[in-house]
């Protein structure tokens, strides 16, 4: 073997960089130089080149380790020891040391310091990562480094080692050992960064950062700052420690010292914004690398440059039974906490609703059966709030779609920043039966509301009578079952509608872009603009309409100027037509609520005081009935005017535009009026429940008729059937305990976890949300304007917050909104998308809206001073 064989360059051929030729962290450092990592210049001396240096041993060490054993520590230790020894004095010529120095001249400058590290051949393996057990050394002078390398060769026979492979049934003989010789970086800074958060949230990137060399962080000598950035969003939550030690070269005796940080640097945190972006993009690139989630270590030198030094897998994250939790578009129905009760129902909703879309969709009973738990869990409680199940949403999705960009109309549709469609199989038996279903649905497109709502004018007003007529709790409890089950037996047909309602309008905006007649991705909500009168906009308009009458009566001014809780009994003195019609509205549109999905919330039914307050407050709206409806047919019709230069009527390509909007019209049209039919349907459960409650307030099961809302739906029917006579007060103490608890947790849009354990998550106060640093936000314009004001922060929707004038900011708007929205100047919302409720209604009511701001609720405080820019979708903060 010649001698200049005995180092490895990464310049050298690719068939020369294998982990069997150059072990594990070798291999991995050539797979990130030739991917243009930061990486430290370095060298190898392979396993065949090591295997040149121990051939006069070999047979030595081979005869001790056929002496080492398991079940003998102790001996084992002290065979290592004898390893060691060994390898350590091993002669080499003075020739063959000075040519070894020579070639290292080719690669480091003379007065580089350099580090030596072990590379195994079964080092930084998929399952066994070897990490800290042999040894490496830093801050080596050349001259040294030949006495480092035996070092580093022995320590593949450490004690630690030896214990390691004995444990993971790894041979202890015959070891493919090789050595790293790396260029060292005088850090000022270094940590290590996993691509997973381990036994938490796996959406999460964990960082651990302190200052100086990286040794004294792996090795958990110094103290460090923790951070954790999502994957998604790259929102950070930071954890801040006071930083007291940092180990540095050692100029006297080589090697590291610790020192004390320099005081003003204590408290500081350790890592900049920019520099943990830039840590997750390497994190995330070295996960792709290696096909598994990664863990990188990484230093900063003097000059702020960043070097990766490593990567290995992670071996201990299962890739097994993952779940994703998304909370993109359920959180518009149920925002922050929802109880017990309204998850159970929601979840038994979820599972007839889309059991009966699949047939619909004409798959097989037995295929459904197969895929009874997936239909059985598409939405999950955790921590008290509502998220979709979005793994089994895709296994769902992925069943009746023809196609990948089908798929990805679904995503845009309902507002998914982060696509996951590439994931999909979508066999070709699946495509044809879809395809098939398709035309069969778009074929009675026509009859879904018809059927619809034929069935819910049947069903509803017994749901709804039944609370008045019933002779015992298992009556009601029965009636309460036929008729829910009769009334969402075609609740289905909402599902269907939309699904050819967001079909038809992803169409519809790629072929207005393909034809030329608008890029602007807001063209087709103006064609839409007034089409139709849905019930959600015949209630905005009535509330106009009475809002102006208040403003333009003297009397009926004055009345509203007095406190909320005296206004009916003036109104029934002064003025009993306007009580009326305010009554009336309540029987019409008074399941509309804030979070009307969610059971424990009252509606105006419970309580018209609410709308005696909405009324009170919107007097400040300067929007009017007639400006409304001004509004929508101004935009439709300048939409129009430019669809018509485009499209001459003698081009075939107008007619089927013409058919997209006609059926993108009725769908979206539908889908307004089927959602407001489930409002005033969860009214009449809202109320049946209520009336459960009072029974068990009355029998002594609970303390408070709104404690029925911490209980189960099954716990409910158990009360209700007999099945069960405990008492509920204990448990429902614990409940309510636990969900004071879940208030004070910050929780992420997405939730990634294996196996059936919930990650451990946060308070509010636990870590500083660093994101809240940025001064300009930005997201997708949706309603035209600028405003600058104060801002308002919306976690939970409550109609006694003072919205006047402000810019609310809030994860995603339902739509009770509409009257807060109406005395607001403005609106800023992370999720949502350009069919969303907040999307629609702000536009109409003309004020600018701004969708898809990740972060915005964390980035923006309430009492921040902040502009809007409805025509870029640029946010600044001014404070």
């Amino acid at each position: 073997m010649q001698e200049n064989l005995y180092i490895t360059t990464y310049n050298d051929k690719p068939e020369l960089w294998t982990k069997e030729k150059t072990g594990g962290k070798a291999f991995h450092l050539y797979k990130m130089k030739k991917n243009d990592f930061p990486v430290p210049d370095f060298v190898c001396i392979g396993s065949e080149a090591v295997n040149f240096l121990l051939k006069n041993v070999r047979s030595k060490i081979e005869n001790i380790c056929n002496k080492v054993s398991i079940n003998n520590i102790q001996e084992s230790s002290d065979l290592s020891k004898e390893i060691t020894e060994i390898i350590e004095n091993i002669a080499v010529t003075d020739d063959f040391k000075t040519s070894f120095l020579k070639q290292l001249e080719h690669f480091f400058k003379p007065d580089e310091m350099l580090s030596v590290r072990s590379s195994a051949t079964d080092e930084d393996a998929a399952k066994n990562s070897f990490a800290g057990i042999h040894d490496s050394f830093l801050f080596v002078q050349q001259a040294d480094i030949l006495s480092y390398v035996f070092k580093c060769i022995a320590s593949a026979w450490s004690p630690g080692a030896i214990s390691y492979r004995l444990i993971n049934k790894l041979p202890v003989d015959n070891i493919g050992i090789s050595v790293v010789i790396q260029k060292m970086v005088d850090a000022e800074k270094s940590g290590i960064c996993f691509s997973v958060n381990d036994g938490g949230n796996l959406a999460d990137i964990v960082i651990v950062a302190g200052y100086g060399a990286g040794e004294g962080i792996v090795s958990d000598k110094v103290e460090a700052d923790s951070c954790f950035v999502n994957r998604f969003n790259d929102s950070i939550v930071y954890k801040n420690t006071t930083k007291k030690i940092k180990f540095v070269l050692d100029l006297k005796n080589g090697g590291l010292k610790s020192e004390k940080v320099d005081a003003n640097l204590m408290n500081e945190q350790c890592l900049t914004k920019n520099d943990i972006l830039k840590i997750k993009d390497f994190s995330i690139r070295a996960e792709k690398l290696l096909k598994k989630p990664s863990d990188i270590e990484f230093s900063f030198d003097k000059n702020k440059q960043l070097y990766i030094l490593q990567m290995r897998p992670i071996t201990t994250t299962s890739q097994e039974n993952i779940k994703i939790l998304d909370n993109t578009n359920i959180v518009e129905s149920y925002p922050g906490i929802t109880l017990p009760l309204s998850f159970s129902f929601a979840k038994q909703a979820y599972k007839k609703v889309f059991t009966e879309s699949a047939k619909a969709f004409l798959l097989s009973p037995k295929l459904i059966q197969k895929q009874s738990e997936t239909f059985e869990n598409l939405i999950a409680h955790a921590y008290g709030r509502i998220y979709y199940r979005l793994d089994n949403w895709y296994k769902l999705i992925g069943l009746v779609s023809s196609s990948k960009k089908a798929v990805r109309h679904w995503e845009n549709a309902v507002g998914l920043q982060t696509q996951s469609s590439d994931f999909i199989q979508i066999s070709l038996a699946g495509k044809i039966k879809s395809f098939f279903a398709l035309l069969k649905l778009l074929f009675n497109f026509k009859n879904i509301s018809t059927k619809f709502f034929k069935d819910y004018h049947t069903w509803f007003p017994l749901l709804n009578e039944s609370v008045n007529n019933f002779s015992d709790k298992k009556e009601l409890w029965n009636k309460y079952t036929i008729y829910t089950d009769k009334l969402f037996k075609r609740w289905y047909l909402t599902i269907i509608n939309d699904f050819i309602a967001f079909k038809s309008f992803g169409l519809l905006q790629q072929l207005i872009k393909k034809y030329g007649v608008s890029n602007d991705p807001k063209f087709v909500n103006n064609l839409l603009s007034g089409l139709g009168k849905p019930e959600s906009e015949k209630a905005v308009l009535e509330t106009l309409d009475m809002k102006e009458i208040i403003k333009n009566n003297k009397d009926l001014n004055e009345i509203f100027s007095l406190p909320s809780n005296l206004i009916i009994h003036k109104l029934e003195k002064h003025n009993k037509p306007f009580l009326k019609r305010i009554y009336s509205y309540i029987e019409q549109y008074g399941d509309r609520t804030l979070a009307e999905l969610k059971l424990e919330n009252p509606s105006l039914r419970d309580d018209p005081e609410i709308f005696i307050k909405l009324l009170q407050s919107s007097r400040v709206s300067k929007l009017t009935k007639e400006k409304f409806i001004n509004n929508q047919n101004q935009v439709r019709a300048a939409a129009n005017e430019q669809l018509s230069k485009h499209m001459k009527f003698y081009k075939p390509r107008r007619y089927i535009l013409k058919f997209l909007l006609k059926t993108t019209s009725k769908g979206l049209q539908n889908r307004e009026n089927m959602r407001f039919a489930r409002a005033r349907a969860y009214g009449a459960v809202k109320r049946i429940f209520k009336t459960i409650g009072n029974i068990m307030l009355k029998e002594n099961f609970i303390d408070e008729v709104n404690d029925v809302f911490y209980l189960s739906l099954d716990e409910v029917e158990n009360f209700c059937t007999q099945k069960t006579s405990n008492n509920l007060k204990e448990k429902i103490k614990e409940i309510k305990k636990q969900y004071t608890d879940f208030k004070n947790l910050k929780l992420p849009d997405r939730i990634i976890y294996a196996n059936d354990k919930l990650p451990s998550f946060y308070g509010e106060n636990d870590f500083r949300d660093t994101s809240s640093d940025e001064k300009e936000l930005f997201g997708t314009a949706v309603s035209k304007g600028c405003f600058e004001g104060e801002a308002i922060v919306i976690d939970e929707p409550d109609w006694s917050l003072d919205v006047k004038n402000k810019i609310i900011v809030t994860q995603m708007t339902d739509p009770g909104w509409v009257f807060l929205m109406l005395q607001a100047s403005g609106l800023i919302s992370e999720k949502g998308s350009l069919l969303s409720h907040t999307a629609i209604i702000g536009r109409e009511l003309d004020i600018p809206v701004v969708i898809g701001v990740n972060n915005a609720s964390s980035k923006i405080k309430t009492g921040d001073i902040i502009k809007i820019n409805g025509d870029t979708g640029k946010i600044e903060i001014k404070k």
